[in-house]
């Protein structure tokens, strides 16, 4: 199952987990909403209302690092992760991509914990069509209580 709060903390856009870490991060089954701020080149991307999805005890007992150090390898094949730091349920992470939809660097910064997280992704770069972007996307997620 694809996880759309998995997505949010560590794709967001791609670098956690494409590193392992000795600690599993994890987060608490139940119900929980996330909202994302995203811009591109300075402007507001309409992210839409906040979304609320049901975490089974199996997905969140997952090493979500590991999770997505798969997913990451198979859908971002051009980029490269130039460098990774975790401690504890704090992460920070660079990456370089070339080749595909554009050539550029990423950061992301981001923590997480059993019921919250928290995720900075910026990038910067040239689409292949030749025009220089500007982007970023905050991601928030809070644990609100037991799945109905």
């Amino acid at each position: 199952m694809k996880s759309r709060i998995y997505a949010a903390v560590f794709i967001a856009l791609g670098l956690a987990g494409v590193n392992s870490s000795a600690y599993a991060m994890s987060v608490k089954p139940g119900l929980w909403r996330y909202t994302t701020v995203a811009t591109l080149n300075g402007k507001t991307v309409p992210a839409g209302e906040p979304e609320n999805e049901c975490i089974s005890p199996q997905d969140a007992s997952r090493d979500l690092s590991a999770a997505v150090r798969k997913s990451v390898e198979q859908e971002q094949p051009d980029c490269k992760v130039t460098e990774w730091n975790s401690t504890g349920a704090s992460f920070k992470g660079s990456m370089s991509c070339k080749g595909g939809a554009a050539t550029g660097t990423a950061q992301v910064v981001g923590s997480v914990s059993e019921t919250e997280y928290s995720v900075k992704f910026n990038s910067q770069g040239m689409t292949r069509e030749g025009v220089a972007y500007k982007a970023s996307n905050i991601s928030i997620g809070k644990w609100i209580g037991p799945c109905k």
